[in-house]
């Protein structure tokens, strides 16, 4: 006479359930740790990251006044557009700021001494349009006006020396109150300096 199956009694149906329940939250949870581990969460959004090193070339206007207040020191501001090249491909530049100086090279006696221009820089890749700014100053111990006043790029805390460019003009001698650059190509501006 076979035996007969007995019935699983509700109670152990229901720990078997919740048994079954509990084993699937630890495996989903240790599912998830192993995903953390491997790296295999939603991939993160990528931050474009600015040019390591550019050489630029721009023709801003610069504009170049003594002080009324103080004579023999010079204001300058410069505002103007160029291009630039790096590693990772050509990018087009902003740059406008401004300055003091003392004295003007030949214009006042021989030197430039104290050029301090703060200069706010951004440039922007040409194909992805990513674009990256920065705060840097030109200066000068000791430079010359006109046709050529060299500086050194530093940033924007002075504590570190990016690069160093030039401005170069060509106003036949001129000295301010006269505009170099604006519509014609009077001003050139020319620097190499580290970005990031």
């Amino acid at each position: 006479m076979g035996r007969r199956s007995e019935a699983v009694p509700d109670e152990r149906k229901g720990a078997n359930m919740v048994g079954k329940m509990k084993l699937g939250r630890v495996g989903f949870v240790a599912l998830v740790a192993l995903c953390l581990g491997l790296g295999l969460t939603a991939p993160a959004v990528a931050v474009p990251k600015p040019p390591m090193r550019i050489t630029c070339l721009a023709t801003p206007a610069i504009h170049i006044e003594e002080e009324t207040a103080n004579p023999g020191t010079f204001d300058w501001t410069v505002n103007g557009t160029g291009a630039c090249v790096a590693a990772q491909g050509t990018l087009t530049t902003t740059i406008n700021g401004a300055g003091t100086s003392s004295g003007l090279g030949l214009c006042t006696g021989l030197l430039v001494q104290s050029l301090d221009i703060t200069i706010n820089i951004t440039v922007t890749r040409v194909f992805s349009g990513d674009s990256f700014s920065a705060v840097d100053h030109w200066v000068a111990p000791v430079s010359t006006f006109p046709v050529a006043t060299p500086f050194v790029i530093r940033n924007g805390d002075k504590t570190h020396t990016l690069g160093a460019g030039a401005i170069f003009t060509h106003i036949k001698l001129k000295c301010p109150p006269t505009d170099l650059g604006g519509p014609s190509d009077s001003a050139t501006v020319a620097w190499t300096q580290n970005f990031a």
